[in-house]
Order: C-alpha cells, then structure tokens, then sequence
C-alpha cells in the first residue's frame, strides 16, 4: 500500500468522527462570559488522554462522551458515530494498518471567547503499519462550557480557518491552528 493511500485511509477514519456541521449560530452576539478556571489546561491535556486511550482500546462511549456535540450530530447520532470508527478501523486492519500509540502534547493557553473556553492540544499519532511506522502530528480543537473543568474536542484533521469558525463561532482570534504537516514514514525495523 502506497503512503498516499495509507494517509488517505486514516484521514477517512478521522474524517468519519470529525465531520463538521455546515454552519453553527452564536447565540451570545460575541459577548464573552466565560472565564478559564486554573486547571483548565490541565483538564483539557487529561481528558485529551482519555479520547486518545478510547481510540486505542475501542472504548467508544468515552470516546463519544469527548467528542464536540456536532460533530457526534453531524454523523448521525452516537449509534451511527460509533459506527463510522468501527467500519473505519476495520478497513485500515484489512490493509494491515492499526493504531499503535496516540501521545498527548502540552496544551496551549485556554482562551475565552464568548460563553466558552477554547484550546489547542497536540497529538502524535503512531500507526502500525506493512512498512513501517506511520507517524502524523496532530491536534485537538477544545471546547469547554464550565470554564474549563470539561471539554469535548474535534480533531484537527478536519479543521481549517472556516470549518474551525462553523463548529466554534466564538473562537478568539488569538486561537491559531497549527500548520498541518505531513506525516513521518519510520520503516520497519528503522528509528
């Protein structure tokens, strides 16, 4: 299998459980009204590790209970959500690839913007696959209702400038997304 199509497969995956909603509406006329709590960062990189642990381990009602509600809505409900990452695992261990390892980096400054709280969190993702190790950075995309003490996330995968803005209407213009960068190819038996 080509690297191309690896990527293609694990972007489908992702793309199955980060599908955007076309459009969102603030109800608060931009006001902001939220503060983050001390913890916030904290809170966010814990539960960043519990959706990464629940890809891992098919735990898919925390991985559900983690994810940003539109998206969940957006595929269909939590059935049909639960579904797409099952048919999605399934095509990439037909091709011989699997989730290997999901490392959660140090979260950036958790920002306001209107009722909410927002966050950037890295991730690296490892797969295993046919020729190697498949080694994409990533991030997660925070949103937190309670100042920080629970969040739900969105894959970056799936984001971009416009889409981040549908999905999150209060994002502050301080929240910059990472570049996408592609993904690294260790072969096997390489470092």
């Amino acid at each position: 299998m080509s690297k191309f199509r690896l990527l293609m497969c694990v972007t489908l995956l992702i793309a199955a459980v980060s599908t955007l909603p076309a459009c969102s509406k603030s109800s608060d006329n931009g006001k902001s009204t939220a503060t983050a709590s001390p913890n916030s960062a904290a809170n966010a990189k814990k539960q960043a590790e519990e959706i990464a642990a629940a890809l891992l381990h098919d735990d898919y009602a925390t991985m559900i209970r983690l994810t940003h509600p539109g998206v969940v809505e957006r595929a269909g409900g939590a059935d049909k959500m639960k579904e797409a990452v099952v048919k999605g695992k399934q095509e990439l261990a037909r091709v011989g690839v699997s989730f290997k390892d999901v490392k959660i980096g140090t979260p950036g400054e958790p920002t306001v913007g209107g009722p909410k709280v927002f966050i950037i969190v890295p991730q690296t993702i490892t797969l295993a696959t046919p020729k190697g190790q498949l080694v994409p950075d990533r991030f997660l995309s925070g949103s937190s209702k309670d100042k920080g003490a629970t969040w739900q996330f969105v894959d970056g995968a799936g984001l971009n400038d416009q889409t981040a803005h549908q999905l999150f209407p209060n994002l502050p213009a301080a929240i910059h997304l990472p570049a996408k960068t592609p993904p690294r190819m260790q072969p096997a038996g390489g470092k």
